[in-house]
């Protein structure tokens, strides 16, 4: 199954480099901030881009292990001794979403403009060396600038935490 992909719209090229530019200049902080933040803006950033994805014929064994794999996910699911009583506590949901979310946002990696592209690894590489500057700081300090935060917003935390 080959597909064309959507770069004959330049305006839908530079939204896909547009949407995945914020995720990586939001990555840094929300990795500094929460273990969890940065699959939310994943996922958003996949809904965002959902149209640009597209499978090539070259992603065809990269598709297929995922797939099994996905598969073998969920179906372990049901043997499993914990049973959600919510959606959102929902294992086998969330990895079926997530595996298509985030391959829409790698689909709009290939659909982005070629400018915005150089765009999105400056924002990458600059965010992460900020975020590395800032654990350093933090390593030697103790984590002050987290707990400074935390305490502001009057939930502290101990540095064991």
């Amino acid at each position: 199954m080959t597909h064309s992909e959507p770069t004959s719209d330049g305006r839908w090229a530079l939204w896909c480099g547009g949407v995945l530019t914020a995720v990586f200049l939001f990555s840094p902080p929300l990795a500094w901030l929460g273990s969890r933040g940065y699959s939310t803006v994943l996922a958003f950033a996949g809904l965002f881009t959902l149209p640009a994805w597209r499978l090539q014929d070259r992603d065809r064994p990269a598709a297929a292990a995922i797939l099994v794999l996905l598969a073998w996910a969920v179906i372990s699911t049901f043997w499993s001794p914990y049973h959600p009583r919510k959606i959102g506590e929902n294992t086998a949901l969330k990895l079926v979403l997530q595996a298509g979310l985030y391959t829409a946002a790698i689909c709009a990696a290939r659909v982005a403009a070629p400018t915005t592209r150089t765009w999105m690894l400056r924002a990458l590489a600059w965010g992460t060396a900020l975020l590395g500057l800032v654990l350093l700081i933090e390593g030697i300090t103790g984590a002050a600038i987290y707990q400074a935060l935390r305490a502001a917003a009057h939930d502290p935390i101990r540095p064991d935490l």
